[in-house]
């Protein structure tokens, strides 16, 4: 990756930085579209519910302790080796629960492709580059959330699963259909068929569907010559809510 990609890293980590809680430039009216842990925390100030699909070793689950130091964190990462890291990792937050499944539209078992990377393993059917598979256990988080009898409001889910988000969606029908998941964060691709992506305007039109209202897109990854955009993330909101409460 360019130069340049890392100083828009380095920049957007800087901004994440100065704008947590507790920070001196924490209340300037930072323009929204910039970091989205900022605008979420502008939208849900009142946070209590995080769903993590796809937690890796937890820097997201990192990044949303520093601006919801309240809330309750689930973080799914179903792969042995990123989720021992995960674990110890969330080890002294007793509000930060790792959870040893991948989600998925129902409960089974099934292989995961493994990478090099341990942020490109994939159920998207993108076959792996080293040869390697694990043997991994889903849940659908309609299943997991009606489990406990209670009738929980996940403020923020965020999908980051390769290529797999469909698929999370599918398992969280009753969810969406009961307007249970207030706000959703998702990795996209912008080109179809694109290896380990989910087109955007697939999941677009599905979320409208559902009444979520496109909000805006994140961490761009731009490529070639006309420098495209090849993938970033993507906020949809829950039409017609209250996202100051």
């Amino acid at each position: 990756m360019s130069w340049k990609y890392w100083a828009g890293s380095v920049a957007s980590k800087s901004l994440d930085w100065v704008s947590r809680p507790g920070k001196p430039l924490a209340k300037l009216p930072f323009p929204f579209g910039h970091n989205v842990y900022l605008d979420l925390r502008r939208f849900f100030p009142n946070c209590q519910l995080i769903v993590d699909c796809g937690a890796n070793v937890g820097d997201t689950v990192v990044a949303y302790r520093n601006h919801f130091p309240k809330a309750r964190i689930d973080a799914f990462e179903p792969v042995a080796a990123n989720f021992d890291r995960l674990r110890k990792r969330l080890a002294s937050d007793e509000n930060a629960h790792p959870i040893p499944l991948g989600c998925g539209s129902q409960k089974e078992e099934v292989a995961i492709a493994l990478s090099s990377d341990p942020e490109r393993h994939s159920l998207s059917g993108v076959a792996s580059p080293t040869g390697e598979t694990e043997k991994i256990s889903l849940t659908d988080l309609d299943s997991f959330y009606d489990s406990e009898g209670k009738d929980y409001v996940i403020d923020i889910l965020k999908i980051d699963v390769e290529g797999f988000e469909l698929k999370v969606l599918e398992g969280a029908k009753d969810l969406l259909q009961r307007r249970r998941i207030r706000s959703i964060f998702a990795e996209v691709g912008f080109h179809h068929n694109q290896p380990g992506r989910t087109y955007f305007g697939d999941l677009n039109d599905l979320l409208l569907a559902k009444s979520y209202a496109f909000s805006g897109l994140y961490n761009q990854f731009r490529w070639g010559a006309k420098r495209e955009v090849y993938f970033a993330n993507a906020l949809w909101l829950l039409s017609d809510a209250d996202h100051s409460k």
